[in-house]
């Protein structure tokens, strides 16, 4: 059940970040000066699936690089095979 519920996690969240990448929902963070700065100058969802990435980084359970559940979420510009 674990591996089940990593997977559901990954795709959620992955597909939160696609939707940041691709304008459909904003984000920005207030800075202590007042400032807002927009986050997603980069693809957020390239930094949390690369190979030394956010969920690489900092995930305590194993997760598997060919999750098929993943493959349609890949990053905006990432180069098809």
């Amino acid at each position: 059940m674990g591996p089940i519920i990593a997977d559901i996690v990954d795709v959620t969240i992955a597909t939160l970040l696609r939707s940041l990448d691709e304008g459909r929902l904003k984000l920005r963070w207030k800075t202590e000066s007042g400032e807002y700065v927009e986050l997603t100058r980069e693809s957020l969802l390239r930094q949390y699936l690369a190979p030394d990435g956010w969920r690489a980084t900092y995930s305590k359970q194993a997760f598997s690089e060919d999750d098929d559940a993943l493959d349609e979420l890949d990053p905006p510009g990432t180069p098809t095979p």
